[in-house]
This record gives structure tokens, C-alpha cells and sequence, in this order.
């Protein structure tokens, strides 16, 4: 049995979100909404801007913040932790920065995101071999993954959870594999982060990838990047800026053109972080590590299990969504005969899902409430018998 989030903690969650009262709001899987604390923080740099007031020495000393706490989600030193502007910027570091040569192999899967899928078939240009591995019911498959490694097998990538359909891979037993077989190993986490525990050590993950504006609650722009720095391939500067040389934070002597790079992963900075994405970034993600992953995602599954109660007795909706523990997340999916018709019929009634692979995709997260779901499974019976 799952447990939801006390009531009492439940409503000062809602305060951070009062425009969430008007509807009922099951699609962080696309865009999250921001805290009032996130919101407040653009404000507030906003107005120090207007006062032409640097705020220079201040964001630094955020983004060290900002850092710290997504180490904490993930299990990572801070030092291990960069700036991306989105997943495909993260994934496009490694793509650019590794050194492949003509012949080598990287394996994706055939259900992936676009976002983990172009980085790497750009660089058959240069000769590198790019195979997709179908998918089992739309599922990711171990066995067939670990039939299509070679000798030439250099790279893997794979999400954490699947866009679609919510598909939980087990990210450990991938990791386990490519260390053993000297794979280089990265994992799109845009749909676990902040919302399904996720531990990058255990995983033996050598870069992470995530995009802020989906469970992170922040504004498209920003974003983070986790990157093994004692990795069996070296990522290097595939792209420079002077951002990734060190300076030291000595902005008052800026002709020098002979700067080593960073030590850290920051070397593969480009240019200044954005700073009002970053500084609601840093606000949504301590408020999520205040109240801790674990909690929302077992806050996740008590909502989403009444939503699986009612599908499993209705004869005209379908799951497609897996109900094993071990591969479930945030987001469960189902379809039914017509469901552009349904997905119409929900944002009509101010339920908003989304619609994905002719799936109704439901993402819920720690703002949302048992009796959003039930009003979901009210609409749900309502379009079902309307149908027949």
C-alpha cells in the first residue's frame, strides 16, 4: 500500500501553486508548473536588474546551491554536476566531446525520445554505427540489448522512464552491464527526476542528462548534467567557451587568452547560466528535496493506483502502461477507440492529461490530490457510457 503525503503537508504544498485550484492538472510529464517560490525568485531578479545592480557575485554563489541540491537527488558530488540548457544540450556534450571513430557502435532503443535519439545519429556522419534494438510491447529489452552488444559497442543511452508510457527501465542491471563490458553509459533522467528516486553511483551511470521544466517545476532554458569524471571513455571539450576556463570568479582582468580549463565538469560550459531560469530552478529544487523524492514518488503511485483500480474494471478502457512495482513511475497510460475524442472530452471538463503515441497519458506529481483522481475516474465512467 502506498502512502499519500498527509493532508496537512498537502496544503502547504497547494499554496505554492494556488492556480492549480481551477483545474486538475496530470501533465508534469510535459511541462510542470513553477512554485510561487520559483516565480518569486524571477521577480525578485527582475527587479535587482531594474536597479541596474549586478547580481553577479550572487549567482555563482545560487548556482553552487543549485548544484549541491541535485546532488543530493541524484547521489552525486556537486563537483559533478554542470549547466544544461535542456537534455539534448547534456546528451550533445558527450556526442561532441568523446572521441568515436569509424566503426564504433552505439545502441539505442526503438521506443526512445527524439531528445535521446539525434545526438547520436548525427555522428553517423562520421562513420559511427547507430542500431536500434526493438522494443518488446513497446518496453525496453534487457535480452535483446545484451544480444546486440560487439566488441565494437562503445556507447549506450536509454531513458530512465519511457515518455510514453511510463516504463520504469531497471537503470541498475543496465548499469551493471555496460561496466562490465566497458560501455560507455548514459541515462535521459528527464522523466525520474524529482519524482522517482534515482541514484547515479549504484547505477554506475556515466552521464546523466535532464531538462528542468518537466518534474523539476522550472522554466524551459535550464536544466543539469551529471558526468562521471573517472569515466572509462574521457568526454572532452567537444565545444569551448570561455566559461569553461578558469577565472577564478575575476571578472576585472578579461584579456587572457591562454586559461586552462575548469577541472570540473564545469570546463564544458559554454557561456553565463541563465540567471533568472537558474534562480527558479535552485528554489523548485530545494522545495522538492524539503519535502524528499522518495516521499513524492510513493505520494506518485497512491494516486495513480486509484486511477489503475478503476481501468481495471472498465471493459472499455485498455492499460498500456506496465503495473509491476519494479518498472512503475509518475506517468501510467491507456488508451480506448477514440482517444483524441476523450483527450478533447478531459480538457473540456479542465482535466488536463496529454496525448502521446494515440496513448492518454496521466502524470501525476506531490501537488496533486486524491480527489483529482477521482474526478478523473468520474469522467472517465462518464465519456465510457456516452460511447456505448
Amino acid at each position: 500500500m502506498h502512502k499519500l503525503l498527509p493532508p496537512e503537508e498537502r496544503a502547504r504544498i497547494a499554496q505554492q501553486f494556488p492556480e492549480l485550484k481551477q483545474k486538475s492538472y496530470l501533465n508534469a510529464a510535459s511541462l510542470g508548473p513553477w512554485p510561487k517560490a520559483s516565480r518569486e525568485a524571477i521577480m525578485e531578479m527582475i527587479a535587482e536588474w531594474s536597479r541596474l545592480s549586478d547580481p553577479t557575485p550572487r549567482v555563482f554563489d545560487y548556482w553552487r546551491e543549485t548544484k549541491k541540491e541535485l546532488g543530493q537527488m541524484i547521489n552525486a558530488d556537486p563537483d559533478q554536476v554542470g549547466f544544461a540548457y535542456n537534455t539534448s544540450h547534456g546528451l550533445s556534450l558527450a556526442a561532441a566531446g568523446i572521441d568515436f571513430r569509424k566503426g564504433d557502435e552505439i545502441i539505442l532503443s526503438d521506443v526512445e525520445f527524439p531528445a535521446n535519439t539525434y545526438p547520436w545519429t548525427n555522428l553517423r556522419a562520421k562513420g559511427v554505427e547507430v542500431k536500434f534494438i526493438r522494443s518488446t510491447d513497446r518496453h525496453f529489452d534487457i535480452d535483446i540489448f545484451e544480444k546486440a552488444i560487439t566488441k565494437k559497442t562503445k556507447l549506450f543511452s536509454v531513458s530512465y522512464i519511457q515518455f510514453f508510457n511510463g516504463y520504469r527501465n531497471d537503470i541498475q542491471k543496465l548499469g551493471e552491464i555496460c561496466k562490465e563490458r566497458n560501455i560507455f553509459y548514459i541515462v535521459d533522467g528527464i522523466q525520474g527526476m524529482g519524482n522517482v528516486p534515482i541514484d547515479v553511483q549504484e547505477c554506475h551511470i556515466d552521464l546523466l542528462a535532464s531538462g528542468a521544466h518537466k518534474w523539476l517545476l522550472s522554466p524551459v532554458g535550464c536544466g543539469f548534467f551529471y558526468l562521471n569524471e573517472n569515466p572509462k571513455i574521457e568526454v572532452k571539450q567537444g565545444f569551448a567557451g570561455w566559461f569553461g576556463v578558469d577565472w577564478k570568479e575575476d571578472w576585472t582582468n578579461l584579456i587572457r587568452h591562454d586559461l586552462k580549463p575548469r577541472k570540473s565538469v564545469e570546463r564544458l560550459s559554454l557561456s553565463a547560466i541563465p540567471y533568472l531560469q537558474m534562480y527558479a530552478m535552485r528554489n523548485s529544487v530545494k522545495l522538492i528535496n524539503s519535502i524528499g523524492v522518495d516521499r513524492i514518488y510513493e505520494h506518485n503511485l497512491s494516486l495513480l493506483d486509484k486511477l489503475i483500480d478503476y481501468l481495471e474494471t472498465s471493459k472499455y478502457y485498455k492499460m498500456a502502461s506496465s503495473t509491476e512495482i519494479q518498472h512503475r513511475s509518475s506517468i501510467f497510460s491507456f488508451t480506448c477507440p477514440d482517444p483524441k475524442g476523450l483527450y478533447k472530452f478531459l480538457v473540456n471538463k479542465k482535466i488536463i492529461p496529454s496525448l502521446r503515441e494515440g496513448l492518454i497519458r496521466i502524470s501525476a506529481d506531490f501537488y496533486n490530490h486524491p480527489e483529482q483522481i477521482d474526478f478523473l475516474c468520474q469522467a472517465l465512467d462518464e465519456y465510457s457510457r456516452s460511447a456505448e
